[in-house]
């Protein structure tokens, strides 16, 4: 079998988290997430090709980390001369996150994407939240024959001077949506972006009311909740509930919707079955939550899951 070839777009972060205890983890963050658990769990089956900015302060930080994975091409990284994203997180005790990103690593353009059209699949997060504007997400949907997962995430923060992250719906969310195959966001994420709270019974109806908007598979995210995915078939729509899966050690939760994306995608991609795919992606979801930063993610390959 030809190995598949992936292409991460996104922004890899210096991530910084403060726990209530005062203890600092400092990680990759951003697209790492996805990326590593694409490398772990597709090993030889797949190529993945990370595609970001890179500040020229961490660029061979970045560079030294990930050349050790053998399926991971790095001709997507580019430098430049801005300083690199740094996200602060500081937990409190209820386990409440404050948020500060510093750094203005700029948007991605269509030339840099362009060489990864090809692709077998696209994974675009929104980590910064300005990763791409709408008019180059929209050439890369109308030049790539390969499927889309874009990961709202940080669409739905906005950033004060004082450089701390908060919530607000973009005015254009829906424009956003539309040029994906698989659509995934956090119940806050959701929240948001409609503007109202949301009960156990609402979110199955608006969960089907995101497919209306183009997507092939909606993928939302409950954290220990577990997930809700909702898909077409025809002209049917299905919909599952999966269990959040008891941790009773939970370190951090960073990253577990990143880890849930990309775990769905390396399964579907092989199996074409949703409710596998979502049954594998909140495994390792779970899984990650057990650590903080992105340096374990190379021992999922040792769970030794079936998701073909």
């Amino acid at each position: 079998m030809k190995p598949l070839k992936i292409a991460v777009i996104g922004t890899i972060n210096q991530d910084v988290i403060v726990f209530p205890d005062k203890k600092k983890k400092t990680s990759l963050g951003g697209i790492a997430y996805n990326i590593c658990t694409l490398v772990a769990l597709l090993e030889d089956k797949a190529q993945i090709f990370p595609v970001c900015n890179v500040g020229a302060n961490r660029y061979l930080q970045f560079v030294k980390f990930f050349s050790k994975f053998s399926n991971l091409k790095l001709k997507g990284i580019k430098k430049v001369p801005q300083k690199h994203n740094t996200c602060l997180m500081y937990y409190d005790k209820l386990r409440n996150r404050k948020e500060y990103l510093e750094g203005k690593i700029p948007a991605l353009d269509f030339e840099h994407l362009k060489l990864f059209l090809k692709s077998d699949a696209i994974l675009i997060n929104f980590i910064s939240g300005w990763d791409m504007s709408l008019e180059t997400l929209q050439k890369v949907r109308k030049n790539c024959k390969g499927s889309i997962l874009l990961d709202i995430h940080s669409l739905t923060l906005g950033i004060e001077k004082s450089n701390k992250r908060f919530l607000r719906k973009p005015k254009n969310w829906k424009a956003y949506v539309k040029y994906c195959d698989i659509l995934q966001m956090n119940k806050t994420e959701l929240e948001t972006l409609l503007n109202k709270k949301l009960k156990s019974n609402d979110l199955i109806s608006e969960t089907k009311n995101i497919l209306k908007l183009g997507p092939k598979i909606f993928i939302l995210t409950l954290e220990e909740d577990g997930a809700i995915i909702c898909w077409k078939v025809g002209k049917k729509i299905c919909l599952k509930k999966f269990a959040g899966i008891p941790i009773k050690k939970a370190v951090d939760n960073i990253g577990c919707g990143d880890v849930f994306g990309a775990a769905f995608l390396a399964s579907y991609l092989l199996n074409k079955n949703v409710v596998k795919s979502a049954k594998v992606a909140n495994i390792f979801a779970a899984e990650k939550c057990r650590f903080s930063g992105v340096e374990k993610i190379a021992k999922f390959s040792k769970l030794k899951l079936d998701f073909t």
